[in-house]
């Protein structure tokens, strides 16, 4: 896999611009991002265009500078309004999203909003490869394994990441179920009441987690090393930093009081933003 530099993305994502999202074959230098390949299903290009175009999509709704976004949204062509539109289309309503003239658009602003998502995804591919052992590819598995102890070994790493990678996102998945009951009001009174998933999962990935780093902190089966099992939980969609105690009630799958009270801090959704910042 070849390494992108920071110019390398820049010029893919101008590129891609071209023709906007979906990728397709317009994407297939972004296609070695550490990033998309670790979210794919496979390592097909179909697999890979749509994990570039979900991960684009979720750095643009992230944009650095806020009131930015619905014109990034429609420079790539990510709203019906734009979608499947000629580039100059595109710009045109990203311009008047921005609050910008057309040329000073072209000029300032989408250089600049194609250099913050360039950051952004190598960024997302770095700690990707820091925080986790490699996403295991999904395909068929052989029906024997060759008698051999490396060929144990690894078959018994690749066992212990699909286990942690399918944690990780089944506790996204409680989040994500959380957050919606969250959300409605007939519910959100009783929202801690349907939170046992989401401390089960938690309890479970942050064991596995553990097992991992004692396992393989030091393999040669590994460049990850140490893992952050905070930035872990992160990951998975918690949104806000985990404390000591926080982490302990999690791990412990938070049966005391005390401990539930931890949990409620930590499930509690932040305030929204109520300001941006200019540009």
């Amino acid at each position: 896999m070849v390494a992108l530099s920071h110019d390398d993305v820049v010029a893919s994502l101008k590129r891609l611009i071209r023709v906007g999202l979906p990728s397709r074959s317009s994407g297939s230098d972004l296609f070695n991002l550490p990033g998309v390949r670790g979210r794919a299903r496979s390592s097909e290009p179909e697999d890979l265009s749509v994990s570039l175009d979900d991960l684009i999509r979720e750095k643009l709704s992230r944009l650095d500078v806020p009131r930015l976004r619905p014109a990034a949204a429609a420079l790539f062509g990510l709203d019906t309004a734009t979608a499947g539109t000629p580039l100059m289309s595109r710009r045109e309503v990203a311009a008047g999203r921005s609050g910008y003239e057309a040329n000073h658009f072209r000029k300032g602003v989408e250089p600049r909003i194609i250099d913050s998502l360039a950051w952004s995804l190598q960024v997302d591919s770095q700690e990707l490869e820091r925080l986790l052992p490699p996403q295991p590819s999904l395909g068929p598995i052989s029906r024997s394994i060759e008698a051999d102890l490396f060929a144990w070994e690894a078959a018994a790493h690749e066992q212990l990441s699909s286990e942690l990678w399918a944690a990780l996102y089944a506790l996204r998945a409680s989040i994500l179920e959380l957050r919606s009951s969250q959300s409605m009001e007939s519910v959100a009174s009783d929202a801690l009441s349907i939170a046992d998933p989401v401390l089960e999962r938690a309890a479970s990935l942050i064991r596995l987690v553990q097992v991992y780093e004692a396992s393989y902190s030091t393999s040669a089966l590994t460049s990850t090393g140490s893992l952050d099992l905070r930035r872990i939980l992160e990951l998975a969609g918690l949104d806000r930093p985990v404390s000591d105690s926080q982490l302990f009630a999690l791990a412990d799958k938070a049966q005391s009081p005390s401990a539930r009270e931890h949990i409620r801090e930590l499930l509690t959704p932040l305030p929204a933003r109520s300001t941006d910042r200019d540009s």
